[in-house]
């Protein structure tokens, strides 16, 4: 005995002795033709559907293999309980952690010459836009010795002349991101030294 089954439901469509006749049926039933043209075939069927003799197991990747031998892709991706969405996010997924791979490997390639530069690890983590414990994490990666006094970010001394500067600048409604830019020297720096220079002029005016 043969049953006409629905790959994703396992609905039975059709029941036979004979295989020939569920296929004879599944054709009557599901086929349709434009007009008057018997080329013009198409199956109109609810889901996918294969022929099983009853009391048989069907094994899903048999299932599986014959939707993909029949060039039916969204039967098998239904099949396999894949969403589109799915799909989508495991590509995205995919492309998200090659760039984030790409940026590390960016990334620890300009490590080495920062420290050369004598910079701390908070401001190679400041200019690389990173926390500190991703710079841990590629020193380590890097074979790269972490010493414990290199973890505070470094002061810097202002000349009179960049203090001049600053006031200058701020005066005129510039911002801390781009006076840094001009005096070569991280935001953060600016902008605590502004906060030191106007702290001496309330204290110097009392």
């Amino acid at each position: 005995m043969w049953q006409l089954v629905g790959v994703n439901s396992k609905e039975v469509y059709g029941e036979s002795e004979h295989k020939s006749d569920l296929h004879k049926q599944m054709l009557k039933t599901y086929t349709k033709y434009e007009g008057d043209r018997k080329d013009s075939v198409y199956m109109d069927m609810p889901e996918p559907m294969r022929y099983v003799r009853v009391g048989t197991p069907v094994k899903q990747s048999d299932i599986e293999q014959e939707l993909l031998d029949r060039g039916d892709y969204e039967g098998f991706r239904k099949a396999r309980g894949l969403s589109i969405s799915k799909i989508k996010k495991r590509k995205y997924i995919g492309e998200i952690s090659m760039m984030k791979h790409k940026m590390k490997v960016a990334r620890q390639s300009l490590v080495p010459e920062m420290l050369d530069r004598g910079l701390s690890y908070a401001d190679i983590a400041w200019k690389l836009g990173v926390e500190v414990q991703t710079i841990y994490s590629d020193l380590r990666e890097l074979g790269i010795e972490i010493k414990k006094d290199n973890t505070k970010r470094t002061p810097k001394k202002w000349t009179k002349e960049e203090d001049a500067f600053l006031i200058s600048e701020r005066s005129k409604g510039a911002k801390f991101d781009e006076i840094a830019e001009k005096l070569g020297m991280a935001s953060y720096n600016v902008a605590s030294h502004w906060y030191k220079v106007c702290k001496k002029k309330v204290s110097s005016s009392d």
